[in-house]
């Protein structure tokens, strides 16, 4: 089962800090905790789209 990350955005947004980022593991390999920012998480998207290429997503909840 594959999930967008639409579905992905829907299930967090009942909690108001949360950030979702969407990796693959090239990119936590080579640039580790800097993967995690909005440049790779469209990429990521985008790659994963057109290329059919497996992603991981990351939800980060924070407390108010």
């Amino acid at each position: 089962m594959y999930h967008t990350l639409i579905d992905v955005e829907k299930h967090f947004s009942q909690y108001s800090m949360v950030k979702i980022y969407v990796v693959n593991r090239l990119d936590m390999l080579i640039f580790g905790k800097y993967a995690f920012n909005s440049l790779f998480t469209k990429l990521n998207v985008s790659i994963s789209k057109s290329l059919g290429i497996g992603v991981e997503f990351i939800s980060i909840l924070s407390k108010e």
